[in-house]
């Protein structure tokens, strides 16, 4: 085979063998930081391999550190309302 056919084979593997992936920005609102999250999730409800059979699933979760703000103003009745 020559190389031109190699990397056509190699090419065509590769799309046969990967998982569409559509990524979601989720927003935890103006209280966290960071803000913004991105989430993956899989678009193929078909196998993506081949030979047929693999399917796209979740490789785990992942713990994130966030931070969020608390108000230490007990009386002001706006800021408190925001976490009921």
């Amino acid at each position: 085979m020559t190389i031109d056919q190699v990397n056509i084979m190699k090419t065509w593997l590769l799309q046969r063998a990967t998982c569409t992936m559509e990524y979601i920005w989720e927003d935890l609102g103006p209280l966290f930081w960071p803000r913004w999250i991105k989430r993956g999730v899989c678009v193929n409800t078909q196998s993506c391999s081949w030979p047929p059979g693999m399917r796209c699933r979740s490789s785990g979760s992942r713990s994130l550190k966030l931070l969020r703000w608390v108000s230490e103003n007990k009386y002001n009745y706006n800021i408190v309302q925001i976490y009921k």
